[in-house]
This record gives structure tokens, sequence and C-alpha cells, in this order.
């Protein structure tokens, strides 16, 4: 739990939530109920090597002075 609780500080605020609208504040302020309920999910993801599909794409976005360039990315759950 400490290690999740170290990561969640770190997280820089006023940033752009991600595909899930889930911004880096909410995350900041979850209660401790949350953040074990949270913490079993990850746990579960890792014992089983799997992630739901609603949480293999990422997409980024790549500003440069002339264009936008949108990278979708599929993950491989838990690939070495």
């Amino acid at each position: 739990m400490e290690e999740l609780e170290t990561t969640i500080k770190t997280l820089k605020a006023r940033k752009s939530p991600g595909s899930d609208g889930i911004n880096n504040e909410l995350h900041k302020h979850a209660p401790k109920s949350f953040l074990h309920k949270f913490l079993n999910f990850l746990n579960v993801c890792w014992i089983y090597g799997d992630i739901p599909e609603e949480g293999r794409t990422v997409i980024l976005y790549q500003y440069t002075k002339k264009e936008i360039e949108i990278i979708q990315i599929t993950i491989e759950a838990l690939a070495y």
C-alpha cells in the first residue's frame, strides 16, 4: 500500500485525464477504502497476467509546432 500511495503522491496536478476521465486529483484525494480496492485490482491483474480489455489501449498525443500526431498503442498485458 505504501508504494501505491507514494506513486500517487508523485502524480502531477492539473493534467488532462485519460480516456477514462479520471484525473490525478481524484486519485490524490481518494479515500483509503478506494486505494485498497484499487490495489487489490492491480494485484489481481498482476497475478493473472491480464488486464481488462478497456485498459489495453493507450492514446498518445505527440505535439510538434506544425501538427498533432495521434498514436494508438495496444498494450500486451504485463508483457516483458
